[in-house]
């Protein structure tokens, strides 16, 4: 197994690709990471697939260093494992945002209802203010 023209163009390719999406995902992922770290299994999860894509970067770019059939196995094992992850974490990302629009919505529930029973109380106490100033009975 040799590489060919085409080969080491499509590797530098598919490793400047892998290089982009470290580079311009790596910021933001971190960050996320860095606030959600109570989701440890996620956690986990996003730094492999982060790792498992420098190697493939590195594997990609640097593949005139590397065996060819290295670089084969490289690319049909980790490449294939980084979209089972890539889709793992989505799904434990949309349960988290799932869980968190539940907790914002019960929040929201919770203060309009402690809104509403301000106002109640604020039209309770200018209706008992009317019935004192009338002379009536306020407590009726």
């Amino acid at each position: 197994m040799e590489y060919t023209y085409s080969t080491h163009f499509a590797l530098t390719i598919i490793g400047l690709i892998f290089l982009f999406l470290l580079i311009f995902t790596m910021r933001n992922e971190v960050s996320y990471l860095s606030e959600h770290k109570k989701y440890r299994f996620q956690y986990a999860l996003s730094m492999v697939s982060i790792l498992i894509t420098l190697v493939l970067a590195l594997t990609c770019l640097f593949h005139w260093a590397l065996a060819p059939i290295f670089v084969f196995l490289a690319l049909t094992i980790l490449g294939p494992l980084l979209l089972m992850l890539a889709f793992l974490i989505l799904i434990l990302r949309a349960r988290m945002i799932k869980d968190l629009t539940k907790d914002r919505m019960e929040e929201h529930k919770k203060l309009v209802i402690e809104v509403q029973e301000m106002i109640d109380e604020k039209k309770r106490e200018r209706i008992r203010k009317g019935k004192i100033s009338r002379g009536e009975d306020p407590n009726e």
